[in-house]
């Protein structure tokens, strides 16, 4: 009666003998060199569950994965699972380590370079400035994402450790040739000199490495494309950094006061 169609098909086994003869009457019907094998261990004591989901970022997928094992252990103690598995799993465990591993070596670099800075210019309230245009376009590159996308994976992970060299590349271009001009100019003609020395240049070099990573934008791979485009995004905000943000930082604290 089961097999002849109507609701019943879609009624668990009252027995562990009726599900054992569900299950060898679906094996005998599938097609030749098919078998349960993928779902099922040799020994028929396990089964794999297969969900199929919409396009979900690293956090939704850890929560989905807490929500289905407390339902098991609250509705289904006697289940034993071994956690959820395959490549969404995988990349979402990737990516978050690698988040946490890229903002800890981030900072690192950052408190690292604004101590060689300190150093190399000989002054404490440079190296300091100097943290505020290396920290905020990441910050903020980031935060303009958070508004388009919403979503961090492993690709944009590594996007805060590429860009950190060209944003420091600029920082540090500027801030020496601000020190320079002002071992004989008080800071408001530093700053206008600094400028004439590298203003252009800082310009030229964003516009060129802005336009080659919005072309990655392009790309058919999504993750290639987000790469390029949150790249292009941060080195924009470090220039609009250095020309906005420096400068004023810079008249402020050396207002009334000798290096």
């Amino acid at each position: 009666e089961v097999l002849r169609g109507g609701s019943e098909n879609y009624r668990l086994p009252e027995s562990a003998a009726e599900a054992r003869q569900f299950l060898t009457v679906y094996e005998l019907s599938l097609p030749k060199g098919h078998s349960l094998n993928n779902v099922l261990d040799l020994g028929k004591r396990r089964t794999q569950l297969t969900v199929v989901m919409r396009s979900s970022n690293n956090s939704e997928l850890h929560l989905l994965d807490e929500k289905a094992q407390r339902w098991l252990a609250n509705n289904a103690p006697a289940i034993s699972s071994p956690g959820a598995s395959g490549t969404a799993k995988i990349f979402a465990e990737l990516g978050q380590r690698n988040i946490r591993s890229m903002l800890q070596g981030s900072l690192l670099a950052l408190v690292l370079i604004s101590m060689v800075m300190l150093i190399a210019l000989r002054s404490v309230r440079i190296g300091l400035i100097s943290l505020v245009p290396n920290l905020l376009p990441v910050a903020l590159g980031f935060g303009i994402w958070k508004l388009l996308n919403g979503e961090i994976n492993i690709a944009l992970s590594v996007v805060m450790g590429m860009t950190l060299g060209i944003i420091v590349d600029d920082s540090v271009h500027f801030l020496s040739k601000y020190r320079r001009a002002r071992l004989t100019l008080p800071p408001s003609k530093a700053v206008p000199a600094a400028f004439a020395q590298v203003g252009r240049a800082l310009l030229v070099t964003t516009v060129v490495l802005t336009a080659g990573f919005a072309i990655l934008a392009g790309s058919d791979f999504v993750p290639t494309a987000n790469m390029g485009l949150l790249t292009a995004i941060t080195i924009a905000v470090a220039l609009a950094a250095d020309y906005l943000l420096l400068p004023p930082l810079l008249l402020l604290l050396g207002r009334d006061r000798t290096n």
